[in-house]
């Protein structure tokens, strides 16, 4: 029987996604738990990854400096969680996820348009909190990668003089602690030359009390040649667009991981995180973009507005900077992958009262985890 221990640390763990990674191999059929040490059941989803398998579940709450102990245990039948399991629901030209009958977030990837983004995405009250094509940027798409400057081709503005991505195949998967997305793509120029591929994964974490978790990836290979997403802030890896009366303008908040507010002083500046926070519907809420510490160039600039835009973006040096004389472009070599790595966090109330710089810390320094028997 495989023992974990986990280790909270120097600070308290609530809904905390965990990942422990083994060598070895998992049946492929049946139900496993964690059962701790006054046997409370925990689901846990067990993934393939080559020679490998990687364990995932949710830490409920730990409090600071204290451990628990779990034993692995396969269950013959589905058992009941205060949880159900997230679904995933596929339409001709949108992915949907769901959380019993609530959709969280819905991915778009219709062949007519110029690049795929997720709409809705929904706050913990159940309301959008990002808006897709607002007219006074109608190329924001709320929530979104693109680049205006890929070997010379803008894939940041839409139009006919503008590249396209395209999406070539999409996978899916749902379960009790998570449900996730994988998307294939063509990075195009308007002349339809294939630039680079992409993929992207989208992972959905079946958080209980609904201030969600999202993982989100993209990686980049240079399958057609070399390279260059060159300098300009037009561009972000991940990027976010805010309902209307979220934005600063109407009376909403941005926030730092240094304690910066407000595009005064946050634009252009480096960050762990950045959060955007508003009023919706009578409820304060919002919506962080936490960046990896394995990232190109992290921490991540921050192109963000105070009417509604929130970029990482680490190309735009030479704007950002006011300066010529250091460059932000990145060069992919022919046959080389690039790739960044995000957490999304989707929150109630302002960053203080979210917690935000907690669940950077969740992120970036997770719990200790140890087999202590098998």
């Amino acid at each position: 029987m495989l023992k974990i221990r986990v280790e909270a640390g120097a600070h308290r763990r609530i809904n905390t996604p965990i990942r422990l990674r083994l060598k070895g191999d998992f049946p492929n059929n049946g139900f496993f738990t964690l059962i701790d040490e006054q046997e409370g059941k925990t689901p846990v989803q067990i993934l393939k990854i080559g020679e490998e398998v990687e364990l995932c579940w949710i830490l409920d709450s730990l409090e600071k400096n204290e451990s628990k102990s779990f034993s692995l245990v396969k269950e013959e039948s589905s058992p009941s969680w205060r949880n159900p399991p997230l679904s995933i629901k596929e339409y001709e030209d949108q992915t949907a996820f769901f959380f019993n009958s609530q959709m969280v977030m819905s991915c778009r990837h219709s062949k007519e348009l110029s690049k795929p983004f997720v709409y809705p995405l929904n706050g913990p009250e159940g309301t959008p909190l990002t808006w897709n094509s607002p007219p006074d940027h109608t190329h924001h798409r709320s929530f979104w990668t693109a680049h205006g400057m890929v070997n010379g081709e803008d894939l940041w503005l839409e139009g006919p003089n503008c590249g396209k991505i395209s999406v070539v195949n999409i996978s899916s998967w749902k379960g009790y602690v998570f449900s996730e997305i994988e998307l294939r793509m063509i990075w195009q120029s308007a002349s339809g030359k294939r630039l680079v591929d992409e993929n992207r994964m989208i992972r959905l974490w079946n958080i209980p009390d609904r201030q969600w978790l999202i993982d989100y990836s993209t990686f980049f290979t240079a399958s057609y040649g070399d390279v260059l997403f060159g300098d300009t802030k037009e561009a972000g890896m991940i990027s976010i667009r805010v309902r209307e009366s979220m934005e600063v303008e109407n009376g909403g908040r941005i926030e730092n991981s240094w304690g910066g507010i407000n595009e005064a002083e946050t634009w252009g500046r480096k960050a762990n995180w950045c959060d955007y926070s508003g009023p919706v519907d009578g409820f304060w809420q919002g919506i962080a973009i936490l960046d990896d510490l394995f990232n190109p160039r992290h921490p991540s600039y921050w192109h963000v507005r105070d009417y509604g835009l929130m970029t990482a973006n680490v190309f735009g040096v030479t704007e950002f900077k006011g300066r010529s004389d250091e460059r932000g472009g990145l060069l992919v070599k022919s046959g080389d992958t690039l790739g960044f790595r995000y957490r999304i966090y989707v929150h109630k109330g302002d960053s203080g009262e979210g917690k935000v710089a907690e669940k950077y810390l969740d992120y970036v320094a997770p719990p200790r985890l140890s087999i202590i028997m098998e």
